[in-house]
């Protein structure tokens, strides 16, 4: 028993999951965390602002996150190959895998996705 329970302990600093009594009896019990997907928990984020336009957010800014996402999903097929990156993909090295992420997302906003001017922007 005392070898499961170093086991546990071992796994979720890897994994890079908080080490709690919840997380390490969920663990112990086998029950396995909820693979979430990150472009369905963006959307669901947008729906929700969607639902609250005119009350604590504008439409200009439910557009934003719209566009964000759209870039977000662009960079996710382009640089990664994948439709989708699950929770479990940032578990792996966590915190550098979430840097590495927001830089690569960062400099892809310039290089990948290159933003035109506005159409009332002159040209001169």
């Amino acid at each position: 028993m005392r070898a499961k329970a170093l086991g546990i302990q071992k796994h979720l600093i890897t994994v890079g999951s908080e080490v709690t009594i919840d997380s390490f009896t969920k663990h112990w019990n086998g029950v396995k965390e909820k693979e979430r997907m990150l472009l369905e928990i963006f959307q669901h984020h947008n729906d929700q602002v969607k639902e609250l336009i005119g009350r604590q957010y504008s439409p200009s800014t439910h557009k934003r996150y719209e566009t964000s996402l759209e870039h977000t999903r662009r960079f996710i097929a382009e640089y990664y190959k994948q439709s989708d990156l699950s929770n479990h993909f940032f578990h792996k090295n966590h915190d550098e895998m979430k840097k590495r992420f927001i830089i690569l997302v960062d400099f892809s906003e310039y290089s990948l996705f290159r933003f035109r001017h506005h159409s009332n922007v002159s040209e001169d």
